[in-house]
């Protein structure tokens, strides 16, 4: 018995010990701070193996958002899995993973000096990580990472410490345009942006402190050299269903864009929750990667669509003297049978070659019904009118705006929008809008036309493609009014094929609400 019990000792010690030495967890870590006069937690991941080698590592910052802590990123981001499955599938190379405190600072010294965080930050915490952990000490080996106001701490710390930090990915970034934060409730305003950058107890333009314009990322540009602005690098998401930060985050792309500053922009589906930043984080960490690997960063590939992958059932028909081209499910010889219609306006060959693919791909599958697949040229659309009631004499389908959706490339998506209201469809998809004009927006989404109405649209654009302030304040002004209705920004330009899983995405939500 009593050998046994050794033996037992024995295996434990040994499993202890072995586990010891492959500890890289390590949560709520502690570093005394001279320039706070308090110590600073912050958690670490480090790489799997790091305790049997001697090889020095970049540094990934991850900052945390407002109310949330040191541990957020283990807890809820979920960083050690992420990681851990991107290194396993060898599309980053491994890293270390620094999670600091950063309370309510907003990564900034506060305007009156009483918590000079950003001094702590820059002086004090990176020189101790890079003291206690085996990095690479170099500004192209550095990169942050942050949610909410770690997204503003993220973007700020970049760009005015090109020195330290040479990448950063600011996920939701909790900013305000000068009108958001003049008009910011003063309850509100006065505990968070008056407490950091001055005008405490001031309304209206009396808040546009020299301080805040030193910080705020609309201003930050205005001292910048064109050389330092060619030097960002920046990959910034955001989610479609935001609420404030739908404005100030599309605004400040818009300004970039406008101000030739090179930076990534991608919106995706959902609010402010780390439903959203979770599922940024793996192309985060890849840009990142890239990044320090100085790789040029990947976008997200097309394969070809060939002709021979069209459906055989694929014609050529006039509607009202008006030639078109129509796919018909690969059921439709086999009975009598209706189906829904999804209706494509100015799309490319290729482009029509993507989507018949990716529609008979959900059928297929059994994620989506069959539908009759029409496509008009450019410049029929402004004779839908005639074309529509031809299609129905002629194809077999089903009746009433719930079985029809509208989808356009393109300068027509705003006689698209029009059409979708007046004569009735489910769903319009805008891939690529153009929009001539602030003015023809706001005519366009003019209030009540839009708001309760029983279409959904699904706008597809691209983060540097042609129209990007176009595309900009029609999300802006459809979320402002309430209106429901999915955002998508993808890498590349109008003609990359990059935008091929975002059009998928597209037509399921169009697919699906044939059957809601």
């Amino acid at each position: 018995m009593r050998n046994k019990l050794f033996l037992i000792i024995f295996i434990l010690a040994g499993y202890a010990a072995s586990a010891g030495e492959n500890l890289r967890i390590f949560e709520s870590e502690q570093m005394n701070s001279r320039v706070l006069g308090q110590k600073v937690s912050y958690s670490v991941l480090l790489p799997d193996g790091y305790a049997q080698g001697e090889k020095h590592y970049p540094v990934v910052y991850l900052l945390h958002g407002l109310g949330d802590d040191e541990t957020s990123w283990l807890e809820y981001g979920r960083i050690t899995q992420a990681v851990d499955e991107l290194v396993k599938a060898g599309q980053i190379e491994p890293m270390i993973y620094v999670m600091p405190m950063g309370y309510r600072t907003y990564y900034v010294n506060d305007y009156k000096g009483e918590f000079p965080y950003e001094d702590m930050f820059v002086n004090e915490f990176v020189p101790h990580i890079d003291s206690v952990y085996r990095t690479l000490k170099n500004a192209d080996q550095r990169a942050l990472v942050g949610y909410s106001m770690g997204g503003f701490g993220a973007f700020s710390l970049h760009l005015r410490h090109p020195e330290l930090f040479g990448a950063a990915v600011p996920l939701s970034m909790s900013v305000r345009t000068d009108a958001q934060y003049m008009s910011e409730d003063a309850n509100g305003w006065n505990t968070q942006w008056g407490r950091l950058f001055g005008g405490e107890g001031m309304t209206g333009e009396d808040r546009i402190t020299t301080y805040y314009r030193a910080h705020s990322p609309f201003h930050v540009f205005e001292r910048m050299t064109e050389k330092r602005k060619q030097a960002v690098n920046l990959l910034m998401f955001n989610g479609d269903e935001e609420e404030t930060l739908c404005r100030s985050n599309e605004e400040l792309h818009i300004l970039m864009h406008r101000l030739g500053v090179p930076h990534n922009y991608r919106v995706l589906d959902g609010g402010h929750s780390f439903h959203v930043w979770r599922e940024a984080l793996p192309e985060a960490l890849i840009f990142i990667n890239d990044f320090m690997q100085k790789l040029i960063v990947k976008q997200e590939a097309l394969a070809m669509v060939k002709d021979e992958d069209q459906n055989q059932n694929t014609l050529q028909l006039q509607l009202a003297g008006y030639g078109v081209e129509v796919v018909l499910p690969a059921d439709y010889h086999l009975g009598n049978r209706k189906y829904p219609l999804i209706l494509f306006a100015s799309f490319s060959h290729e482009g029509r070659l993507v989507a018949t693919k990716a529609v008979h791909a959900q059928v297929q599958s059994n994620q989506a019904p069959p539908a009759v697949l029409l496509f008009l040229s450019s410049g029929e659309l402004q004779h839908l009118d005639s074309i529509l009631p031809a299609a129905g004499a002629e194809l077999r389908l089903r009746e009433g705006a719930r079985m029809r959706a509208i989808a356009v490339s393109g300068a027509e998506a705003p006689l698209a929008m029009r059409q979708s209201l007046e004569m009735g469809f489910s769903s319009c998809l805008l891939f690529h809008g153009c929009w001539n004009n602030l003015e023809e927006l706001k005519e366009l989404l003019k209030p009540g036309e839009w708001k309760g109405n029983d279409v959904r649209v699904f706008q597809i654009a691209a983060d540097r493609g042609s129209d990007v302030e176009g595309n900009g304040n029609l999300h802006i002004l459809l979320r402002e009014q309430s209106n429901r209705h999915e955002y998508r920004v993808h890498a590349g330009n109008d003609k990359d094929t990059a935008a091929a899983s975002t059009l998928e995405e597209a037509l399921q939500f169009i697919l699906n609400r044939f059957h809601r």
